[in-house]
């Protein structure tokens, strides 16, 4: 299967914010990146809904989930560096391979 990227986004509402619940879940899909408590990348051939199923287990029923497939060649803000490399490495290589080692793909900005 060909590996997506995955945005997650949790709204927690029932229970403390955890993220660390979530990355242990995540860690069964393959490469993830916390962005902060509340949203991850994640490089998975999982689907969608086989991502949100294992994550729903463990949330509450108040709190709230979304996972969103996401094209890392289109991207645009200001995040620390780390965020855009990891975007970066998971770029398609005939995207990524058009770039000079070291740089970001553009419209990526690092701070």
């Amino acid at each position: 299967m060909t590996e997506k990227m995955y945005l997650v986004g949790i709204r927690w509402v029932g229970s403390p914010m955890r993220p660390e619940r979530v990355d242990n879940a995540l860690s069964t899909f393959g490469d993830w990146f916390r962005y902060s408590g509340t949203t991850w990348f994640v490089w998975s051939d999982a689907r969608a809904n086989t991502i949100s199923d294992a994550l729903r287990a463990r949330l509450e029923s108040s709190d709230s989930l979304v996972v969103v497939r996401v094209d890392p060649t289109e991207a645009a803000g200001w995040a620390p560096s780390q965020v855009w490399e990891w975007l970066k490495s998971k770029a398609p290589a005939s995207y990524a391979g058009a770039f000079a080692e070291g740089d970001a793909v553009p419209p990526f900005r690092a701070e």
